[in-house]
């Protein structure tokens, strides 16, 4: 399995993740989050409500493999004062959370991601 072999053959249990969140009309945001593994890429494309800005932390998982919480759909939630926040993202393999800093303002996502 290559996406483990950089980790000698224990998935990965954190990442580095972030959004862009761009403005589409007063409240709704076109959302494209970005994590990094210490061996994969995930770019996503997805919608929701909140404040538009940049975002990013390390997150962490219960799960097995964070990779498997990072690909496909999710539901994602994050909040940051601009030094101080949080971010949850959920899928159907687990829950992925960590820190939070960027952008103040808080928002609430829809989106897909996939390997690059």
């Amino acid at each position: 399995m290559d996406s483990l072999a950089s980790n000698k053959g224990t998935p990965p249990k954190s990442a580095f993740s972030g959004a862009v969140s761009i403005p589409a009309l007063p409240g709704v945001i076109i959302s494209i989050p970005v994590a990094v593994t210490n061996n994969a890429t995930y770019v996503g494309f997805g919608g929701g409500f909140g404040s538009p800005g940049v975002d990013f932390g390390i997150v962490h998982t219960t799960s097995s493999n964070i990779v498997d919480v990072l690909s496909g759909p999710s539901v994602s939630v994050g909040a940051t004062t601009g030094w101080f926040g949080i971010q949850w993202s959920h899928n159907p393999s687990g829950i992925a959370a960590g820190n939070l800093m960027g952008s103040p303002g808080a928002s609430l996502t829809v989106s897909y991601s996939v390997c690059f």
